[in-house]
């Protein structure tokens, strides 16, 4: 028996999006809705994305020197430094959190060599 308030299905049995009906509006106390979050969160996302950019830039730059260096290995990076690496991520995140870095602030890349495009 279909509810009386379910939006109208199409050809294919997909729900129709209809002017006035949420069919899929997020609940503001959702751990996903933008108003779940305070300043507090946004200046350590911000933060986060930060240390990502200055990641991918060190990465962009010392290409070169990371591919004669680490050829074919997984290397993490983090302030402006290689901090790990190894033949495998699992290894490298090992040595990332043994450390006591923060992972969600290091990067870890797959460096080309060894025949082994990335």
């Amino acid at each position: 028996m279909k509810s009386a308030n379910a939006p109208p299905l199409d050809a294919k049995g997909y729900k129709r999006s209809v002017p006035g009906h949420k069919t899929g509006a997020t609940p503001a106390d959702s751990p996903i809705h933008p108003a779940a979050y305070t300043p507090a969160d946004y200046a350590e996302i911000a933060a986060i994305f930060n240390h990502q950019q200055r990641n991918d830039e060190y990465f962009a730059a010392h290409q070169e020197w990371l591919a004669a260096n680490y050829p074919g290995q997984w290397v993490a990076v983090f302030q402006g430094k290689v901090v790990a690496d190894g033949a495998s991520f699992r290894a490298v995140a090992e040595q990332v959190t043994a450390a006591g870095l923060p992972y969600n602030k290091a990067a870890v890349r797959r460096i080309a060599g060894e025949g082994q495009p990335v």
